[in-house]
């Protein structure tokens, strides 16, 4: 990339407006005009380096839960393994980590607990493990993945997810109007030209939008960038002792902290269940923020579990 091009994807993560003209004030703050800068992000996500710009959907919202699994695979067929269970439809992620007992870790969503254990099950045992963890999501506290390219780490604004969120069918929201947004067309009034397609007015769709925001439907903003593309290549997977509490201190209080998500360990086997993620661009920053973040929120018994390889939807 070159050097105007960190600036632009930065801009595109954190300086995008709920509003009709998105764009405008990230073509200012970087000296631009908006055309101009439209056309460097085309070429940017033609690239590879962005995947879309828009909302992210709260799986709650469309009425599924999800699970972290671990499994133990012998060495000689992890990398089996994780091609073997990747191109299901349930799985989100599967990595190769460095867990001294579980080397396979993948994210499964179902339509219901029971689905979601079977899923599981079903899953570890077309990778071969010899044993598994099933971890379901108790409470998603932050879900927000942005990549700060000037600092070299994950970084994105504290919020803490509402608990109850509403469902999407349960609201009367048409599902495609919602998933809609999650891509917008980049366009200098993408709103506009999605309300052209919907029949809905431009204003009433940001008043939407916003709503959705606010009520967790949608849980962030902005684009979404290939991590390995930008030069994001360590993240740990840190697992602590803890409580909901301590899980809505680390949303609050670590803007590093990407997934912060409490899971239910009630089937045992897994005593660490507060979960939080930090990205960056080589382990000695991601070794260094961990520590920070740990010390900050006082988690006294934590694990990082580190990142090998693996595939992501």
């Amino acid at each position: 990339m070159e050097p105007i091009d960190a600036l632009i994807l930065n801009a595109m993560q954190y300086e995008l407006e709920i509003s009709s003209h998105p764009y405008d004030g990230a073509a200012e703050l970087l000296g631009m005009d908006t055309a101009e800068l439209l056309r460097a992000v085309r070429r940017l996500k033609r690239a590879g380096f962005i995947k879309r710009i828009g909302f992210s959907v709260n799986r709650s919202a469309l009425g599924r839960v999800g699970a972290l699994v671990a499994a133990r695979i012998s060495h000689e067929r992890l990398r089996e393994a994780v091609e073997r269970i990747s191109g299901r439809g349930w799985i989100k992620h599967s990595y190769a980590r460095s867990h001294h007992r579980y080397n396979l870790w993948f994210t499964i969503e179902a339509r219901s607990r029971e689905e979601l254990m079977r899923v599981a099950d079903g899953m570890a045992s077309l990778a071969g493990a010899s044993e598994h963890i099933t971890l379901p999501s108790a409470k998603i506290c932050k879900l927000s993945v942005k990549y700060d390219l000037e600092r070299g780490v994950s970084f994105s604004k504290p919020r803490l997810l509402p608990e109850n969120v509403p469902t999407i069918e349960g609201l009367g929201l048409e599902k495609e109007v919602v998933e809609a947004m999650a891509d917008l067309p980049l366009v200098e009034r993408p709103f506009a030209e999605l309300a052209l397609h919907m029949g809905e007015g431009e204003g009433s769709l940001i008043d939407m939008a916003k709503e959705l925001l606010l009520s967790g439907i949608y849980h962030d903003f902005g684009a979404v960038l290939d991590g390995s593309r930008v030069g994001f290549s360590a993240n740990a997977m840190v697992a602590a002792r803890g409580d909901d509490v301590k899980c809505e201190e680390l949303a609050l209080e670590a803007p590093e902290a990407t997934h912060v998500i409490l899971r239910d360990v009630q089937d045992g086997g897994w005593d660490k269940p507060v979960f939080f993620m930090v990205h960056g661009k080589d382990t000695r920053i991601v070794d260094a923020v961990v520590e920070d973040i740990t010390m900050l929120v006082g988690l006294e018994e934590y694990e990082p579990i580190y990142s090998l390889w693996g595939v992501t939807k």
